[in-house]
């Protein structure tokens, strides 16, 4: 709630993937967070307040020893930096992954998908036919 009221007050700004989608701010996987922002060195102490009222009021505690950010290409190394060491994260330098999945998908998703496919086409091939 405290993200959307900073997005209505339009503190924070989210990010597109493309010029007719949604603005996200934020996506959530089980236990895990996501937030995607266009971030300077004000959003990430207002970003650190947000999570520090978050653990005030759920009573958890966010873990910075496993959270990580990933800036795009048009951040100075300086600013990566400066907005990592705000919020207490690891910086990740490359495009790491998810639950076995990349967590940034260019445009050949042939071949980042791939691996998937022949996973599965190798557990089919390895049935019998009295599984089947």
């Amino acid at each position: 709630m405290l993200i959307r009221k900073d997005e209505a007050m339009g503190d924070i700004n989210g990010v597109k993937i493309c010029n007719n989608a949604l603005i996200i701010y934020h996506l959530l996987f089980v236990d895990d967070c996501f937030l995607f922002f266009i971030v300077d060195v004000d959003l990430s102490n207002k970003l650190r307040v947000i999570l520090s009222a978050y653990e005030r009021a759920s009573d958890q505690v966010v873990n910075l020893q496993k959270s990580e950010i990933f800036c795009s290409r048009n951040v100075s190394t300086r600013d990566h930096s400066n907005i990592a060491n705000i919020l207490g994260v690891h910086v990740v330098l490359t495009i790491s992954k998810y639950l076995g999945l990349l967590y940034m998908i260019g445009r050949c998703k042939k071949t980042t998908f791939s691996f998937i496919k022949d996973r599965m086409w190798k557990e089919i091939n390895s049935w019998n036919s009295k599984s089947l």
